[in-house]
């Protein structure tokens, strides 16, 4: 369980050794299985961020990158993840804001 801005949300932990109970890193997110996606209507709000939705992860952004091979950014409010979509997504366009409910997130700590 991972206790960020957001909430609690499921992660798997992909770090060398177990994580103590209540330190902070920083990580890269791996969104590991896309179950479904969404756009946000923009007329209604919904927070950015990672949040737990019924045992499973959801991630809530703005699309800021798309790429040629289909890869995109998506700005979750306090950091950013690249997503690779793997067919399960169709066309976004940079400024559009979507969740995606992943079945499964692997966290990475990372060094700067």
């Amino acid at each position: 369980m991972v206790r960020a801005e957001s909430g609690e949300w499921c992660a798997i932990w992909r770090g060398k050794g177990a994580a103590k109970h209540g330190q902070q890193f920083d990580v890269e997110i791996d969104v590991d299985d896309i179950e479904s996606w969404s756009l946000i209507d923009p007329g209604k709000r919904r927070d950015n961020g990672l949040f737990a939705d019924g045992g499973k992860t959801s991630l809530c952004g703005q699309v800021t990158l798309v790429y040629d091979d289909g890869l995109f950014v998506l700005d979750l409010g306090g950091g950013s993840t690249l997503v690779d979509p793997d067919e399960v997504i169709s066309e976004v366009l940079v400024g559009q804001q979507l969740c995606i409910t992943s079945n499964a997130v692997s966290i990475f700590p990372v060094d700067f």
